[in-house]
């Protein structure tokens, strides 16, 4: 018996664009990061210096070490996620994910540190660390030519467990009719995960770079990953048209809503730490 098998090619050269539902882009480069975003809102290219947001740190004994990723990823998801590979960083093979939902309002991150090697027989611990624009968390972005002032936290307090996403605006023109920036929002923990970020700063721009860009940074520390396995951090990233709709965003995706499951494998859900997950979608 003779069965025809159509093979797909899912190799992609990167970096590739996807726009979400509300025609923000999303410029994913060859490490998952955003360089430009809507009207430069991750930084892009400013004052002689390369920018960008949503890069990300793997830090062991004290020392970060950046995901470079590589020239080409994966599609899934009707090549609406892309995920890029590297091994050995921070001693660990990492895979980032990066969906944009073409009927949805965000980018979501999954990171995938695995010791898929067996690791010696021993359990690795290390700090991740992305920074999203204007953050200092290396898998961030970078607050462009125009300064961002405002900031908004969940749960007032800046409280370790309390801080579960960030909302940034600086109070400009509407971004698709005065070329304003988009009002943007990251969401990093939900309301039950087993895990919580450690951290989130908002730091001042650099004093060198007038009107420059400014970095959050957000981190979870301790992670721990089994000899043999892996575990996955999820986390978003929002931009919109104004300071209310990034915060509602936010506090949709804080609930973990169909949208922000859409297309997660059952082995993904049950890797999710910092998020109450379901079993199934």
């Amino acid at each position: 018996m003779t069965v025809d098998i159509p093979l797909q090619n899912n190799l992609v050269d990167l970096p590739l664009t996807r726009w979400d539902a509300n025609n923000f882009m999303f410029d994913v480069q060859k490490d998952g990061s955003i360089l430009h975003g809507t009207n430069d809102v991750f930084g892009g290219l400013y004052a002689a210096k390369t920018w960008g947001g949503m890069q990300l740190d793997l830090i062991a004994g004290g020392t970060p070490t950046r995901f470079t990723g590589a020239d080409f990823g994966n599609v899934e998801d009707r090549s609406r996620e892309v995920a890029v590979h590297q091994d050995n960083v921070a001693s660990l093979n990492v895979t980032r994910k990066v969906f944009v939902p073409a009927t949805g309002y965000f980018a979501r991150y999954l990171e995938n540190p695995d010791q898929s090697d067996g690791g010696a027989g021993h359990r690795r611990r290390a700090g991740v660390e992305p920074h999203p624009p204007q953050q200092r968390q290396r898998s961030g972005s970078g607050c462009p030519s125009r300064r961002r002032a405002a900031t908004i936290c969940s749960t007032s307090p800046i409280r370790r467990r309390a801080n579960r996403w960030v909302a940034i605006d600086d109070q400009g023109g509407e971004p698709f009719v005065s070329y304003g920036l988009p009002a943007t929002a990251f969401v990093f923990d939900g309301l039950s995960g087993a895990r919580a970020a450690s951290s989130a700063v908002f730091a001042p721009s650099d004093p060198q770079v007038p009107l420059g860009p400014r970095e959050l940074a957000y981190q979870w520390s301790a992670v721990t990953v089994p000899p043999g396995g892996s575990i996955t951090l999820m986390h978003f990233a929002v931009q919109e048209t104004t300071r209310p709709a990034a915060q509602a965003a936010a506090e949709r995706l804080l609930q973990l809503p169909p949208e922000a499951l859409a297309g997660l494998s059952t082995e993904e859900l049950a890797q999710v730490e910092n998020f109450a997950a379901p079993s199934t979608v």
